[in-house]
C-alpha cells in the first residue's frame, strides 16, 4: 500500500500511537494513481464481484494521498474504529465518507475542532 510522502510522518504517528495502545491498524488502501482509481471505478460500474463504490478518477481523495482505508469492518465496538474515533483527531485524521467506517483522511482543519468526522457524515 502507498502512503503519501507529504503526510508520512503524520500517518506513522497515528499507526504507532495505535500500536502503543495495542491496536494494530492494517492499511487496505492508501494513495491511488489515476489508473488504479479508473480500474476500481470500472469494476464498480460493471458490478464485478469484489468491487465497492469508488469515486470517478480525478475525484477520489485517495488520489491526493491524504485518504486511507483501514481494515475496519464495523462501527462502535470495533477496536480499530473505537480507537480512531477517540484518537484520530489528535493526529489530524477524521472520517469523511458516509457509511465507510474504514475511510479516514488527514484533514487537520476539521480535526482541530475535536470532531472525529467531517460535517455531513451521518453514519
Amino acid at each position: 500500500k502507498f502512503v503519501s510522502q507529504d503526510i508520512a510522518d503524520e500517518y506513522l504517528a497515528l499507526v504507532n500511537a495505535a500500536a502503543a495502545d495495542g491496536v494494530l491498524m492494517p492499511l487496505k488502501s492508501g494513495f491511488r494513481t489515476y489508473p488504479k482509481q479508473a480500474f476500481l471505478r470500472d469494476g464498480w460500474d460493471r458490478r464485478l464481484p469484489g468491487f465497492n463504490l469508488a469515486a470517478k478518477p480525478g475525484f477520489s481523495n485517495h488520489q491526493d494521498g491524504f485518504a486511507y482505508d483501514f481494515a475496519i469492518s464495523g462501527y462502535e465496538g470495533n477496536p480499530r474504529y473505537d480507537w480512531l474515533k477517540k484518537n484520530g483527531p489528535k493526529h489530524g485524521f477524521v472520517r469523511t465518507v458516509n457509511k465507510e467506517p474504514w475511510h479516514w483522511e488527514y484533514r487537520p482543519a476539521i480535526a482541530q475542532t475535536g470532531a472525529f468526522k467531517a460535517p455531513g457524515v451521518a453514519k
